[in-house]
């Protein structure tokens, strides 16, 4: 089954499925059945009629937000976590960039959609983690792969997918949104608690030792399962998307000036040097909100309704198919 987002990153999804997803896959006999989403909605729909069980693996053509769409759409669909966790072992999913972000792909070092589509008719199943959300407060159960971006991430997210979604070049969106997200540079609070796992990588170590913050303000604030996230990203150099873990990133009080230049040294990971950036590696979470700015929370882009939450990281819980 291949899955296209037609509307992903500069309106290529389709291109990239007719030009080389297809033409690759029936060169390598490979039949298979396409279907070109049309909404968040009208994908979840299609998962919730669709027997994915007589599929061998799902081929997704898009960025991450798609990827997000489909788990909770499956596991809307078995209202079960048992079987969720179990049809996610049985059924591995491909991903071929053409969104604005690819961090799967990019974290799995394919940055374009030829080599992605190489990498999953070559390669074999993975492991993969994933990470569970509760939201506290409305009870609702939500999976994903990726990134769960609050605080100023959060921000972000909100401006470049959706605010200044009006402007037709997604370039020009992704200059913007930074920008504004740091001349606006609202504070928010928190209380956060988590349970951090023991590493040997020295830039886990320069942190505070600290795993409750009772009421804290929060500036940045990143819960990541995938290396590299975006082009312009590179969150965590030694996360691996199997190891159990997943990496959360955090800072408190800084700086216009400072959040500038933690936000430039992103890009190679240098910001882990920066002294109000602070990594830790944990298994379970728990954030809530506090204070007039409750902000906005997005999984892989996608946005969710903020409020307290509980993630939960289940190690290797899903398979994707890639060549090593």
């Amino acid at each position: 089954m291949v899955l296209v987002n037609p509307a992903s990153g500069h309106r290529r999804g389709t291109l990239i499925y007719n030009n080389i997803v297809k033409p690759m896959l029936e060169n390598s006999d490979i039949r298979h059945d396409c279907y070109i989403t049309q909404s968040a909605r009208s994908t979840t729909e299609f998962i919730l009629r669709t027997d994915l069980g007589i599929y061998s693996m799902v081929m997704i053509v898009s960025g991450d937000g798609l990827f997000h769409i489909i788990l909770n759409a499956i596991y809307r669909k078995l209202r079960n976590e048992s079987q969720f966790l179990d049809l996610l072992k049985k059924l591995p999913f491909a991903i071929i960039p053409s969104g604005t972000s690819n961090g799967v792909a990019l974290s799995l070092k394919f940055d374009n959609a030829y080599l992605a589509t190489k990498s999953a008719i070559e390669g074999s199943s993975n492991p993969l983690d994933m990470f569970q959300i509760v939201q506290m407060e409305s009870k609702n159960v939500l999976w994903d792969c990726c990134v769960f971006s609050w605080a100023l991430p959060g921000e972000h997210d909100q401006y470049q997918e959706r605010i200044l979604r009006w402007i037709p070049f997604a370039s020009i969106r992704e200059l913007l949104a930074p920008l504004i997200v740091i001349g606006i540079s609202k504070t928010f609070r928190a209380s956060i608690s988590f349970k951090e796992v023991s590493t040997s990588v020295d830039y886990y170590k320069k942190k505070p030792h600290v795993i409750n913050f009772p009421d804290t303000p929060v500036k940045f604030w990143a819960v990541s399962n995938i290396p590299r996230p975006a082009p312009d990203v590179y969150l965590s150099p030694q996360l691996k998307i199997d190891e159990g873990a997943v990496d959360f990133v955090f800072s408190d009080s800084i700086s216009r000036l400072e959040l500038l230049d933690l936000y430039l040294k992103m890009a190679d990971a240098s910001y882990l040097n920066h002294p109000k950036a602070f990594i830790y590696k944990v298994t379970e979470l728990t954030l809530e909100p506090r204070g007039e700015h409750k902000g906005f929370m997005s999984l892989s882009g996608e946005s969710i309704s903020t409020e307290p939450v509980r993630l939960k990281v289940y190690p290797q819980a899903a398979r994707i198919v890639y060549k090593k």
